[in-house]
Order: structure tokens, then sequence, then C-alpha cells
């Protein structure tokens, strides 16, 4: 195998280097760390198969719909983007001849004929997928074998019903190991050239149980945690972390490849605590949030009761009503007063939006200017945000002719990846209060519990890769892409 990129999940150097990962640790003392300072608005795995950043694909975590509402959506297909664009996804790029194994990417749903096998994944506004078919896999002989074999596509904890810690694990860990089996299994079968691999049981735990992770560390290096760290915890951490290098370690050894990148979509990082600009924006005049603070009036009522319902029974209550249902339901709107908004945020995203014509929304183009530059200042001379080092630049004006630049934030908050944008509560900078320890998976209301995304992301590559490295390459993940297309390129020079 010329190469393979063996993606995990949130995964992160701080955190691998605590555990107990011999045959990560070995390869790292070899192998060269890129240093990347992700843009948490983009997609990770989309800079990796694209090559280009969210505003030319759409591989944005969540957007506005600019459909005249004020709905957004984590809806996005990398399927999509070669037939909205002239962009080459990385296995095109490398070379028709290259046979190419794809498995579990984020978003490749539908999966699309290769000159290889292919399969797809859940993620990017899918919560699960039930059954291997045509859409997810490719071709037929694949299928027969990933049903024959028991391939488990995704595990996400809302829509698994799972409310036991043991039991999330154990499935986690079942997970994994069958993918690694399957990925090995056809590599060899159709002698591929080029692999790319996804796994992201690490990212379930991490957005899970980051306070306990943390704790640990602190322990471990004299510093006071939080809280005590869970014993019961601990150890299904350790023999999880353990169980992650065993899949680094067989995957290489069993395919070899001439190169090899392990790397990631983003890093991982304590949530301990949540900003909601609106409120800030709200202070000063340019946000009016109407009765119910923020959400529209169906999603304020809907979680407002879902949330009252025990973990085990959601997910039954999401499987009774269809996915339109459930979909409408879900996607959050920002429900403010539009005609009195002059400016907003929203949840997931670290941005201030303009309420101009792509909402429907009384900001002309000609205070676009001003409006700006006065959001900018409040935010920046704001003592919280000096406090928490938050800081607001020009955005979206710098992608104007971007194929998706109208769905960029005109505003970019810069904020530490410890805070998690949201569109709820009545502070600016407020404490997150499910940080702490995690003592019953009944009161988890979303996967992202105890952490967030990380801005920087593993991303190790073997010496023979790292002599393609130039210095003018960028700092985010589309070097992955940049590399595996040189090292193709200069096997045909």
């Amino acid at each position: 195998m010329k190469a393979l990129i063996y993606g995990i999940d949130g995964g992160d150097n701080r955190i691998f280097d605590y555990f107990h990962m011999p045959f990560y640790q070995k390869i790292k003392k070899s192998f060269t760390q890129i240093p990347l300072n992700e843009d948490l608005i983009n997609r990770g795995w989309s800079e990796i198969v694209t090559g280009k950043e969210g505003k030319d694909t759409g591989g944005l975590y969540i957007s506005p719909m600019l459909d005249g509402s004020t709905k957004f959506s984590m809806k996005y297909s990398i399927s999509e983007v070669p037939q909205n664009t002239d962009i080459q996804l990385l296995w095109e790029a490398i070379g028709n001849n290259a046979k190419v194994g794809i498995m579990n990417v984020p978003s490749l749903n539908p999966v699309a004929p290769v000159n290889g096998f292919a399969v797809g994944s859940a993620g990017a506004g899918i919560s699960k997928i039930d059954q291997i078919d045509s859409d997810i896999a490719y071709p037929q002989s694949a299928i027969d074998y990933l049903r024959k074999s028991g391939y488990i596509p995704d595990i996400r904890l809302g829509p698994s019903g799972i409310t036991d810690v043991d039991e999330l694990f154990s499935k986690l860990k079942e997970m994994e190991k069958k993918r690694v089996d399957s990925f090995i299994h056809l590599a060899n079968q159709t002698e591929i050239d080029f692999g790319l691999l996804i796994d992201r049981g690490t990212t379930v735990v991490q957005y899970l149980f980051l306070s306990e992770i943390n704790a640990l560390m602190d322990r471990d290096a004299d510093k006071t945690p939080s809280f005590p760290p869970s014993a019961k915890i601990e150890n299904l951490l350790r023999d999880f972390y353990s169980f992650v290098d065993d899949n680094i370690h067989r995957l290489y050894k069993s395919l070899a490849p001439d190169h090899f990148i392990l790397t990631a979509d983003h890093g991982h990082e304590a949530m301990t605590h949540h900003c909601n600009p609106n409120n800030l924006l709200s202070l000063h005049g340019y946000y009016d949030s109407g009765k119910v603070g923020g959400e529209s009036f169906v999603s304020h009522i809907y979680r407002s009761l879902f949330e009252r319902i025990p973990r085990k029974y959601r997910a039954r209550i999401r499987n009774l009503l269809s996915s339109t249902v459930v979909d409408k339901v879900e996607r959050i709107g920002t429900g403010f007063n539009r005609e009195n908004t002059l400016a907003f945020s929203h949840w997931y995203m670290p941005g201030i939006y303009l309420n101009d014509s792509r909402f429907n929304g009384p900001v002309r183009d000609h205070q676009r200017d001003s409006l700006i530059e006065e959001l900018c200042k409040l935010v920046n001379n704001d003592e919280v945000s000096i406090k928490h080092g938050i800081t607001a630049s020009r955005y979206r004006e710098k992608y104007s002719s971007s194929l998706y630049g109208e769905k960029l934030p005109d505003i970019k908050l810069n904020m530490p990846d410890y805070i998690f944008p949201t569109c709820r509560g009545k502070s600016y900078i407020s404490k997150n209060p499910l940080y702490g320890p995690v003592t019953s998976l009944e009161n988890v209301q979303s996967d992202m519990h105890t952490g967030t995304k990380g801005s920087q992301p593993l991303c190790l590559v073997d010496p023979a890769t790292a002599a393609h490295l130039d210095k003018r390459d960028p700092d985010n993940l589309t070097v992955v892409y940049k590399l595996v297309k040189r090292v193709f390129e200069s096997a045909t020079q």
C-alpha cells in the first residue's frame, strides 16, 4: 500500500500522551507532528477529503439555510461537493488508476462508486444508520461482507439509548474492532494503493468524560483536581485507550503502508464554559430575544419537555416520530424579533451574523461596514471578553467571492477552546453546569457533555511523508490532502 490515513475523531496529543499507548508513543518519536490551528467553523474531515475550507465546499459544522428564515442546519454531504464545484475528492485527485479503500468518512453519504471500495457513515446531520445498503457502501461484495461480519456503522449516544457506562465502552470497542477488522480484510482483498479509515469512538468518550480525564491528569501531575476522579471511569478509560493503541498498531502492522498519516478532524478540550453573545448584543440594543430567550418557540417547547424524559426512553420516542418531524423540530432556529434585531449569534457557531437581506432583516448594505466596526469594538472592549480572552474580527467580507461565503458569520468570535458557543442561558459567559463528575448517563442531555472540539488536532506523519511538507503549507487539515497528493505525484515522476 502506497499511503494510509488513519483518522481518529477528536484525536488529541495531550490525551494520547497521558494514557498508556506504547505504539503511538513509539512512532511519535520518529514521526513529525504537524502543528495545526483549526478554525472550528470548518469540518475537519471535509478539509482532508476535499483539500478546501468550508467557504469553498459548504463543509461548515452548522450554517444558515439562507431560505429567508433564521433557520440553521448541520446537514452536509461530501458526496455532493464535486457536483457543485470543480473540486476533486482526495481519492480522485491521486489518479484514476489508484485503487482506494474509504471507510467511515462522516458525511460521505450517499457513497459513489470508486475504484476499490467505500463505506459511508453518520454525522453531518445524520444521527444514525441502521443498515448496510447501497447508499452507505460500494461495491456489492463489500456490502455482503459487512453484513456477514456484523459491521456496526455508528454508535451515537442519543439515538443509541445506552444508559449504562460499561455497556457504552463495550459497544464502542466492539464497533471499532469490527471496523478495523473489516478495513484490513477489504484492503487486502482489493489490494488498494490508498486507504482512508476513520474511527470515532474516541470522540464519543471524550465528549462525555473529558472532565474525568482532566481530573486524572491533574491528580497525576500533583495538581488539585476540580473533583475526585471516579475509579470505575478511570479503569474504563485506561482500558479503552490501550484498545485504541492496539488498533493503531494492528492496522499499521497488517497493511504496512509506505506512507502513514495518523490524524484527527479536531482536538478536544474541556467544555467548562458557555458563551451566548446574544445576551451581550441584547444588553446594548442590537438584539431583541422576544419571549423565549433566543430559541424558536417550537424548539424551546420541544427541548423543555424532551430534556425531562429519562434518556432510556428518548431513543424510543425519536424512533416513533418520522425523520421529517424530528428534523423540523430539532433544527434550531434563533427565534428573535426580526424587526428590532440588528445582529445575532447561533448555537455551535463562534460568530455574529448581521440581520440583513439573507434573513429578511432590517440591516441594509450601506450600514454593514459601520455596524461590523461597532460590534467588534463592543466585544473587544467588554470586560468579560477581556477576562476570557475573547476577541472579535471581521470575517465574511474576506471571503465574499467564495461559493459559500454568504453562509459565514460577518464577525468571527475568537475564543478559547474551553468555551462553547450557545444561544441559551441568560449570561454572556456562564459556567457549564454539567461539567464535573459523570455519575450517570441518564443525566447526559447531548453528546457534548463535558468536552468540546479543540483547535489543535493530532496530525502525525512518517519521515517519508514529512519530506513532502512545504513551508508555505496552511496550518489546517487541508495540508493532509496536499501531502497525499504529493506522495502520489512523486511516484509518477
